[in-house]
């Protein structure tokens, strides 16, 4: 449930529709997403999961998928 809330905060913040927003979407090919958007998704993460995780660990996600497998504890 908290992963869907997530999605829609981030979805607002990239601009980008829930529905179009699939595990395969590549990060760089997003318009918005830039350092910025790093730091305000680590912030996301932290509101939506209560956990802090790296701007390595972020920047070593290519996709939203992988955002998605890291706050559900599929990497760190």
């Amino acid at each position: 449930m908290e992963l869907d809330n997530f999605k829609i905060s981030l979805s607002q913040m990239i601009e980008i529709a829930v529905p179009n927003m699939s595990d395969n979407l590549v990060l760089k090919n997003i318009a918005l997403w830039d350092s910025l958007s790093v730091v305000s998704t680590m912030g996301l993460i932290a509101q939506h999961f209560d956990m802090n995780v790296t701007v390595e660990a972020l920047s070593e996600c290519a996709t939203l998928g992988d955002i998605f497998q890291l706050v559900q504890g599929g990497k760190q």
